[in-house]
């Protein structure tokens, strides 16, 4: 076996390992619901300045609460709800199932999967949850580089740096690719986190035959580097999770904006 084998294949044991670890599941349980959050705002257009004035706080610790730096607690959990015009919702699963969610309008009495029977009979339209039209086929690490701060920073940073290349393939169209690169923990020579490292990921989609080729590219940019980066943000949790100052969570990231201001340029 290849050393780099060996190392993909001692990463995957490690990642398999944290899974089973309590600390895991309370930041997995935390990286859902921060980053459902960020989706809302996004959806609606919310900011942080926004959501601060809504919570009357200020907006660094708007900013600290959502990129996993604060304590949730379940009061916290459900002001920022209330914020975002949301209902917290709860469940437990039981060993070996896993939930589904599903969020069916008040306003009608009739709900339904993708491709499935309606719930129940009624005389209105369903409103089908509409499928994604991006497809992951594969998913790799290609580089892992973690390292420990001989001490934590007197004040931890949350400096990042990615690196983000989409390929298409040249035989099918349909065919996208994304490499992800993310440098966390330095600014440039001074360590201001208490994990530093690199981490280079590649995920290979699919597209649906329908979607615009127009906005193909679009999407690569910031649905399919989104996913990429949270795969890398639990690589990291999940490293971290068994290392000598507890878990490291990246901070979210939005690509939405960086599309934005690539656009400009």
């Amino acid at each position: 076996m290849s050393k780099a084998r060996q190392q993909l294949a001692r990463v995957q044991g490690i990642l398999a390992r944290s899974r089973d670890t309590l600390d895991y599941k309370i930041e997995s349980a935390r990286v859902d619901f921060t980053e459902e959050a960020l989706e809302i705002m996004a959806r609606r257009g919310i900011g942080k300045a926004d959501l601060a004035r809504k919570l009357g706080v200020s907006k660094p610790y708007v900013t600290k609460l959502i990129g996993g730096g604060a304590n949730l607690t379940l009061e916290s959990m459900v002001r920022l709800a209330e914020a975002l015009d949301c209902r917290l919702s709860t469940h437990l699963t039981e060993s070996g199932f896993s939930p589904q969610w599903l969020d069916v309008s008040e306003n009608t009495d009739s709900c339904r999967f993708p491709s499935q029977p309606a719930l129940k009979n009624s005389t209105r339209s369903p409103s089908p949850m509409t499928p994604s039209p991006l497809q992951l086929e594969s998913s790799f690490l290609l580089h892992t580089e973690v390292k420990v701060a001989e001490k934590i920073p007197a004040e931890v940073g949350q400096t990042i740096k990615t690196r983000t290349r989409i390929g298409r393939s040249p035989e099918n169209e349909l065919e996208w690719n994304v490499i992800l690169g993310v440098t966390f923990g330095r600014n440039g020579k001074i360590v201001d986190a208490p994990y530093h490292g690199d981490v280079l990921v590649e995920m290979r989609f699919l597209l649906h035959p329908d979607y615009p080729a127009d906005k193909r590219n679009t999407l690569m940019q910031i649905t399919g580097a989104s996913l990429a980066y949270g795969m890398i943000r639990e690589t990291v949790a999940n490293l971290t999770a068994r290392g000598p100052h507890g878990t490291y969570l990246l901070p979210s990231v939005s690509f939405l904006e960086t599309k934005r201001k690539l656009a400009k340029k």
